[in-house]
């Protein structure tokens, strides 16, 4: 096991990709901003089992590397052009 960190500064250094979508934890459609997980997994070159992210708030999940496909999960930093 590896422990590697980003913060805000790492991550905006890296391609940006912004989505649209809705949330359970808020109302109606908001743009979000931020690094795909796909790129993400790509620079760290993991192939397989599982990554653990800890945000700033300390809020902490478990992430399948198989769930970084195109079009999917990114690791968000901003909603609606707002810091997050």
């Amino acid at each position: 096991t590896q422990a590697l960190g980003f913060d805000r500064a790492a991550l905006m250094d890296l391609p940006a990709t912004t989505i649209r979508t809705s949330t359970i934890w808020t109302d109606g459609v908001h743009e979000f901003t931020g690094v795909a997980l796909s790129d993400l997994v790509d620079l760290l070159e993991v192939d397989g089992g599982t990554l653990l992210a800890t945000a700033i708030n300390d809020y902490t999940v478990e992430i399948p590397v198989s769930d970084a496909v195109e079009g999917g999960p990114i690791i968000a930093y901003q909603m609606d052009g707002a810091e997050m």
